[in-house]
C-alpha cells in the first residue's frame, strides 16, 4: 500500500519527541517493513518476506535465534526452523496433531495468533477435526463483534467533517459510506478505504483533518491485531494455512530502515532484524510514519535493545559479527534521519579492538565500491 500522502508540506513536519538512552526511554509509533517476494507455499498471510535474499540480508539472519525484532523486543523464529515446521505441518491434518506440533512455539506467537492457538487448544474432539472447522463455529458470532467495531471506527470522524471543506467533505462522506456499504455485503477491506482517504487532495485546515482521520481508520481491526478478524478471516482458509499463519507472524525478516523503493541500500549498514508481520505492516511506509500509526509500541526502547545485542555480538571475537564493527554507527545513523532525529540511539558501549578497526575500514571501502557498481 503506498502511504505517503500526497500533501507532505504539513505531516513532514511531524516530529514525535522520544528520548532514548541507557537510562531513559520512552514510547513512540514506529512503523516499518521493506516489500519483498515470498513462496506462498511458505507464508500463510505475510508474503512480503522472502526465503531467498542477497548476502548482507542471509548474514544479518543468521542472527535470528539471537537478536529479537529491532521494533517489537519479541523473539523471532528463524527462517530454516519455520521451513522445517511448515512441512511437518503438511502430514498433521487434524487440530490435535498439529497442536502438538506448534505448542513448544507458542512463546514466538503474536498477541493474536497466540489467543486463537488457545482457543483451537480448548475446543473439543480436536482428533477429530481441523482449525478451519473449528473456527468456521466461531465466525458468526466473530462477524458479528467485527461488524460492530468496524461500524464504529468508520464513524468515529463524524465529528471532524464540519471542519472540512465542502469539495474534500464530500469525498471523505463517499468513501465512508462506500466502506460501510461493503461492511454489510461482507466484501469490505481496510485497505481500499485507507488508500482512497490518502489520495484526497487537501492542504490547510484539510489536510490536518484528513490526517486526523486516515490516523483514527487505520485502526481498523486486521488479522494481525484482532481476534475477531482473525477468525473471520482464517474461517475461509484451510487447516494447513491457519496452522501456518499462528507462526508466520513472526518469522524473522529483514527490513530496510530507509525503505528500498525510496533508495535505501540492501547493504547491511541499512538492514535490521524484524518480525515478518512488522515487515509486512510497514511496507514501505517511512519510518516516523510507522511510528506515528503506531503509538502504543516501544520502537525507541527496544531499537536501543537491538543495539545493544548487537554491540554484544561485536564484542565476541569468535562472531562473525566481530568484523563488522561499523554497523552500529551507521544503522543509528539511518535511524535517526529516517525518524527526523525523534529517536537517538546510544552506541557508547561500543569498544573495538584495533583489528576490527582495520577490518572496518576496509570493509567500508568495499562496500562502497559494491554500492558503486550498483549505481
Amino acid at each position: 500500500m503506498k502511504v505517503s500522502f500526497n500533501q507532505t508540506s504539513q505531516i513532514n513536519n511531524f516530529r514525535p519527541i522520544v528520548k532514548n538512552s541507557v537510562k531513559e526511554q520512552s514510547t513512540v509509533p514506529v512503523q516499518s517493513a521493506e516489500t519483498q517476494k515470498v513462496p506462498s507455499s511458505y507464508y500463510a498471510a505475510f508474503c512480503n518476506v522472502s526465503f531467498g535474499a542477497r548476502p548482507d540480508m542471509n548474514f544479518l539472519l543468521e542472527f535470528s535465534d539471537k537478536f529479537k525484532c529491532a521494533y517489537t523486543g519479541r523473539p523471532l523464529i528463524s527462517k530454516s526452523k519455520a521451513k522445517g515446521v511448515y512441512q511437518k505441518l503438511e502430514k498433521r491434518p487434524n487440530a490435535q496433531s498439529a497442536i502438538n506440533l506448534l505448542q513448544h512455539l507458542q512463546g514466538y506467537m503474536h498477541d493474536v495468533e497466540s489467543t486463537v492457538f488457545d482457543i483451537l487448544s480448548d475446543a473439543p474432539h480436536k482428533n477429530k477435526r481441523d482449525f478451519q472447522n473449528i473456527l468456521l463455529e466461531l465466525a458468526p458470532e466473530s462477524l458479528g463483534q467485527l461488524k460492530i467495531k468496524q461500524f464504529d471506527i468508520l464513524n468515529s470522524t463524524n465529528r471532524l467533517l464540519p471542519m472540512l471543506s465542502e469539495p474534500v467533505r464530500q469525498q471523505v462522506i463517499a468513501v465512508r459510506d462506500e466502506a460501510l456499504t461493503k461492511m454489510e455485503d461482507g466484501t469490505f477491506g481496510r485497505k481500499e478505504p485507507l488508500e482512497k482517504i490518502k489520495a484526497i487532495k487537501a492542504k490547510g485546515k484539510d489536510l490536518t483533518q484528513i490526517i486526523k482521520i486516515y490516523r483514527a481508520w487505520y485502526g481498523l481491526p486486521a488479522s494481525s491485531n484482532d481476534l475477531n478478524a482473525f477468525i473471520v478471516s482464517y474461517s475461509k482458509k484451510s487447516h494447513l494455512q491457519i496452522a501456518k499463519r499462528l507462526i508466520s507472524s513472526a518469522v524473522a525478516s529483514v527490513e530496510h530502515v530507509k525503505p528500498h523503493s525510496r533508495g535505501g541500500g540492501s547493504d547491511l549498514s541499512n538492514l535490521i532484524l524484524v518480525s515478518a508481520q512488522f515487515n509486512n505492516a510497514r511496507s514501505s511506509m517511512p519510518l516516523w510514519e510507522f511510528m506515528m500509526l503506531n503509538p502504543n509500541i516501544d520502537f525507541a526502547g527496544n531499537l536501543q535493545r537491538y543495539m545493544d545485542d548487537v554491540i554484544n555480538e561485536i564484542h565476541d571475537k569468535n562472531s562473525p559479527f566481530s568484523g563488522r564493527g561499523y554497523y552500529p554507527e551507521k544503522i543509528k545513523e539511518v535511524i535517526e534521519k529516517e525518524t527526523n532525529s525523534s529517536v537517538v540511539l546510544d552506541t557508547d558501549k561500543l569498544q573495538l579492538t584495533r583489528l576490527q578497526r582495520r577490518e572496518m575500514s576496509h570493509l567500508q571501502k568495499l562496500g562502497n565500491v559494491f554500492r558503486i557498481i550498483e549505481k
